[in-house]
């Protein structure tokens, strides 16, 4: 819990006295994720999501990062296959995690309207039923492990429209709220975040004076705390958005 980034209290070194060794007590956060079957990461996020009101989004979000993407592309039609994926993104998301809500989302909504429907919902954006459905029995596992750690009131019960959501609606209550459900998954995979660095302002003689050319994609860098510069994925929606 600790390599996860929930840092606890020193107690002092070990009694034998050897070198680098000591004793150290977890915080309450960590003492919680300690207890849970999950990786600490995921972890930390159900918890934040549970108190912060998204549990539903978040444990897709888990559930996705531990399965396979339910998203296909074959090769013969892969722009179509872009084109369906991105289809499940909003402008102000910029998050491929939020998209895998989105998409398993409608992927439930289809399932109501019998296997025909959901088929033809699965062929059309390019989905795999297979992995939407590791997903959802992930999404059953990870929730039992939030109400048997207390966090959640119920492992079964409907709020809101959500099918499958957990008992108490307080848990869900900003279900809907994306900038909420945003600081959860930077909060949970926290230091996994990357710094955006913008090149420098350029600008353009108009008519009317100098505007400020935005830059490009291709001009932006990234860099994480442990591995300095990365790029983004080809396949994120974020790899053709310079507005952040």
């Amino acid at each position: 819990a600790i390599q996860g980034g929930v840092r606890g209290q020193w107690l002092g070194p070990a009694r034998n006295g050897s070198k680098g060794s000591g004793v150290w007590k977890l915080s309450m956060l960590g003492t919680h994720l300690a207890r849970m079957p999950v990786d600490v990461r995921l972890a930390r996020m159900l918890v934040y999501a549970a108190v912060l009101g998204v549990t539903e989004p978040a444990l897709t979000i888990a559930a996705t990062l531990s399965s396979r993407s339910p998203f296909l592309s074959p090769f013969e039609k892969r722009q179509e296959a872009d084109r369906a994926k991105r289809s499940f993104s909003r402008p102000r998301d910029k998050s491929d995690h939020i998209l895998c809500v989105r998409a398993f989302e409608q992927w439930e909504a289809a399932k109501q309207g019998g296997g025909r429907e959901e088929r033809s919902f699965c062929e059309k954006n390019f989905l795999s039923s297979a992995s939407l459905r590791t997903i959802n029995d992930l999404r059953s596992q990870f929730r039992e492990v939030l109400a048997d750690s207390g966090f959640t009131s119920s492992k079964r019960g409907k709020v809101r429209r959500w099918d499958s959501a957990v008992g108490d609606e307080s848990s869900n209550a900003n279900a809907d709220n994306t900038r909420v459900l945003r600081a959860v998954i930077c909060a949970g995979l926290y230091p996994n975040v990357v710094r955006v660095q913008k090149p420098e302002t350029t600008y353009v003689e108009q008519v009317a004076g100098a505007i400020a050319q935005a830059p490009t994609a291709k001009q932006l860098k990234m860099y994480t705390q442990v591995d300095g510069r990365v790029f983004l994925h080809p396949t994120s929606v974020n790899f053709v958005n310079a507005d952040f």
